[in-house]
């Protein structure tokens, strides 16, 4: 049996730490803080995950978007979404961080069994 994405990011990547949920969005998309962030890429370099876009958030304002395409990576690059995470780190402290994520299918099979 296969579990889905969100299963897999709510039991590996998203664990123990502090989702900031508001209600201006989907039920699906989960903001964290930049310290809780940090440990969401660690955890994904270690699965193998990658990372789609990168968004962030003050005071549930958007702020600025960070996606794969533009950076010249590859979803699973951690080069790619570290360089982005650093950058937006850079530019103002305090951001909410959200970001689409991608699951590779043999970890979904793998995690099933």
């Amino acid at each position: 049996m296969i579990i889905s994405k969100n299963e897999f990011l709510y039991t590996h990547i998203f664990y123990g730490l502090l989702e900031l949920k508001t209600d201006f969005d989907a039920p699906t998309i989960f903001y964290f803080s930049e310290e809780d962030f940090a440990i969401i890429l660690d955890r994904i370099e270690h699965y193998g995950c990658g990372i789609y876009g990168i968004e962030t958030y003050i005071n549930n304002e958007y702020c600025d978007t960070e996606v794969f395409e533009t950076n010249g990576g590859k979803p699973c690059d951690p080069a790619w979404y570290r360089g982005a995470f650093e950058s937006f780190r850079n530019y103002r402290s305090g951001l909410e961080y959200s970001a689409t994520y991608h699951v590779p299918e043999e970890l979904l099979e793998k995690r099933s069994q």
